[in-house]
């Protein structure tokens, strides 16, 4: 719903009850700009929970993905270590 200011002052507290109820925002035409009054929506404890959540897992398959790698990288180093000393015996 778009208004100008001159019906925001007239109407201001008709019109806050009016998003809370519907949720939809009021729009104030100032100037050639707009300005909107919307309810301000919080998030749950789930939703904050949650994505700290994902944080986390991405932070440790980053942190696995890198110790599988230098595993690898590690093993194949001792092992053609270990070959070549196998090869030297024979």
């Amino acid at each position: 719903m778009k208004i100008s200011p001159t019906a925001l002052r007239k109407n201001l507290y008709q019109l806050l009850d009016q998003v809370l109820e519907s949720g939809e925002p009021v729009i104030i035409e100032r100037k050639g700009r707009e300005l909107v009054i919307s309810e301000k929506k919080r998030k749950d404890i789930y939703q904050i929970m949650d994505s700290r959540i994902n944080e986390v897992n991405e932070t440790k398959t980053e942190l696995n993905e890198k110790k599988l790698q230098a595993l690898d990288e590690n093993w194949e180093a001792n092992w053609e270590k270990k070959w070549d000393e196998w090869l030297s015996e024979k």
